[in-house]
C-alpha cells in the first residue's frame, strides 16, 4: 500500500512537469513571434514584452529543472521515468535558449526604433524567417502532443529552409552590391544567426523529445 500510495505521488510529480514543459513551449512560441512582430513592424511596445516575459519564462524553466532534480534525487527514477527526466532538462535547456534568441531579436528592434532594423530588399526573407519559426514551433508542440515521431522530419525540413535563407542574407550583406553600412551588415547577419540557431535548438528539443519516448534519439534507429 505504501509503495502505490509513492507511485502515485511520484505519477502526480511527473505530469506537472509534462504539464509545465508543454506551457514553456507555448510561452516559448509566443516570444518568438512577438518578437518578429516587434522586428518587421518596428514595434518597440511588443520587444519590450518580449524582454519583460523573459523572466517569467527562465522563472518557469529553473522550476521544471528543479524539480525534475528532485525526483531524480528522492524517487531514483529508472527506465521511461529516468528518461523523461533527464530528457526535460535537456529540453528546458534548448528552450530557454531559444526565448533568449527572441530576446535578442527584440533587443534589435529597439536598438533601431523608430526605424527598422532591414531594408525593405531583405522584408521577404527576414518575413520568411519569421513566418519558419512560428512554423516549427507549432510543429515542435505538435510532437509534444500527439508522439508522431516523422513530425522531426517536418522539423528538421523547415530548419534547413531557414539554413537556406541565413546563408543567402549572409552572401547578400557581403557582396560588393550591398549599400548599407558595415552596421547594417553585421546586424542583419546577426538576427539571421538568432533565427538559424533559434531552429537548431528546435530541432534538439524534438530529438530529446524522441528519445524520451523511444530510446533513441535518430529515427533511423525506429523500425
Amino acid at each position: 500500500m505504501y509503495n502505490y500510495y509513492m507511485r502515485q505521488i511520484f505519477e502526480n510529480e511527473l505530469n506537472e512537469i509534462r504539464s509545465n514543459i508543454f506551457r514553456l513551449m507555448e510561452m516559448v512560441n509566443i516570444a518568438i513571434n512577438q518578437a518578429s512582430t516587434s522586428l518587421l513592424e518596428a514595434d518597440a511596445a511588443k520587444a519590450q514584452k518580449v524582454i519583460e516575459n523573459d523572466k517569467i519564462i527562465n522563472e518557469l524553466d529553473n522550476s521544471i529543472s528543479e524539480a525534475c532534480i528532485q525526483s531524480l534525487a528522492l524517487q531514483q527514477p529508472v527506465a521511461s521515468d529516468l528518461r523523461l527526466l533527464v530528457g526535460i532538462l535537456h529540453i528546458c535547456d534548448s528552450l530557454e535558449r531559444m526565448a533568449d534568441f527572441a530576446v535578442h531579436i527584440s533587443e534589435y528592434t529597439l536598438s533601431a526604433y523608430p526605424e527598422k532594423v532591414f531594408t525593405e530588399e531583405f522584408a521577404d526573407k527576414i518575413t520568411e524567417l519569421s513566418q519558419n519559426s512560428n512554423t516549427i514551433c507549432q510543429q515542435v508542440l505538435k510532437l509534444y502532443n500527439s508522439k508522431d515521431v516523422e513530425l522531426l522530419d517536418k522539423i528538421v525540413e523547415t530548419d534547413n529552409m531557414t539554413n537556406a535563407i541565413y546563408a543567402k542574407i549572409n552572401k547578400q550583406v557581403r557582396d560588393d552590391k550591398f549599400k548599407g553600412s558595415t552596421k547594417n551588415a553585421v546586424d542583419l547577419a546577426l538576427i539571421a544567426r538568432f533565427y538559424e540557431r533559434f531552429g537548431d535548438h528546435a530541432i534538439a528539443v524534438g530529438r530529446q523529445y524522441i528519445y524520451i519516448i523511444t530510446g533513441q534519439y535518430s529515427l533511423e534507429n525506429l523500425s
